[in-house]
C-alpha cells in the first residue's frame, strides 16, 4: 500500500471519529434538554446561588399546590360560588372541598362549560401571581437585592409536566458588581392533562349514551323497594 493511500485512510478515520463524537454530543445534549423539560436556568455566581435556589424551590412548591387544587376542585381554583340547595355550579364533598360541576346548567338555563386546558393555565397563572409573590421576598442576603415588577407569568400544561415561566427581574449585588436574573423557570410532574382529557371523554360518552340514566331506570325496574 502506498504512503498516500495510508494518509488518506488516516484522514478518513479521523473525520469519522470527529463526526461520531459530534453526533454523540448532540444526542446527549438533546437527551439532557428533554430530561430537564426544556428548562433553561440562568446561571448566577456561587454567592448568589442561594437566592436563585430559594426562588426556584418556592415557585415549584406554589405551582405544585396550584396543580393539586385544580385536581381536587374539578379544574378550577377560584370556585367563586358556594354550593347551596338552589343548584349553584359547585358541590361540596364530605371534606368541605368545593368541586366544580362540568357542563352544568342552572335553573335559569345558563350553561357552565367544563374548564378547558387554557382555562386551567390561566387559573394557575393568576394563582402563581398571587401566592408566588412571597417567593421573591422570602429570603435573606447580606447585600442589596432589587426586585423588579412582574413582566409575565406563563403556565403550560403538558402531557406529563406542568411548566412555569415567571419573568421578573431580580438584581443581586455580588462583590461590588450586580447580576440580574430575568427569568425563573420551574416544572412539576403531573398527569393533569391526561386526567382532564379522560374526564372530558367520560362526560361526552355519558351525554351521548345516557349510561347513568339508563342504568337508573334499570335499577328502578328491578328493585320494587326503590
Amino acid at each position: 500500500m502506498k504512503r498516500g493511500q495510508v494518509s488518506l485512510f488516516i484522514i478518513v478515520a479521523l473525520v469519522i471519529v470527529i463526526i461520531g463524537g459530534l453526533a454523540a454530543y448532540i444526542v446527549y445534549s438533546v437527551t439532557q434538554q428533554r430530561q430537564e423539560g426544556g428548562l433553561r436556568v440562568e446561571q448566577v455566581p456561587l454567592k448568589a446561588k442561594p437566592i436563585q435556589d430559594s426562588i426556584t424551590n418556592c415557585l415549584t412548591r406554589t405551582l405544585d399546590e396550584g396543580v393539586e387544587i385544580l385536581n381536587q376542585q374539578g379544574g378550577v381554583i377560584d370556585t367563586k360560588l358556594k354550593a347551596d340547595e338552589n343548584g349553584n355550579r359547585n358541590v361540596v364533598d364530605r371534606y368541605g372541598v368545593p368541586i366544580h360541576k362540568w357542563r352544568f346548567k342552572d335553573v335559569s338555563g345558563i350553561e357552565y362549560p367544563a374548564p378547558t386546558i387554557e382555562d386551567m393555565e390561566e387559573e394557575l397563572e393568576e394563582y402563581i401571581g398571587l401566592e408566588g409573590s412571597l417567593c421573591f421576598t422570602n429570603f435573606t442576603y447580606d447585600d442589596p437585592v432589587i426586585v423588579g415588577a412582574t413582566d409575565n407569568i406563563d403556565v403550560e400544561i403538558k402531557k406529563e409536566n406542568v411548566f412555569l415561566t415567571a419573568r421578573k427581574p431580580i438584581t443581586i449585588t455580588v462583590d461590588d458588581s450586580e447580576v440580574t436574573i430575568n427569568r425563573h423557570q420551574v416544572r412539576v410532574e403531573s398527569n393533569l392533562l391526561t386526567f382532564a382529557e379522560t374526564a372530558e371523554k367520560i362526560v361526552a360518552a355519558e351525554s351521548r349514551t345516557f349510561f347513568l340514566e339508563n342504568r337508573t331506570l334499570d335499577i328502578l325496574s328491578v328493585y320494587e323497594e326503590i
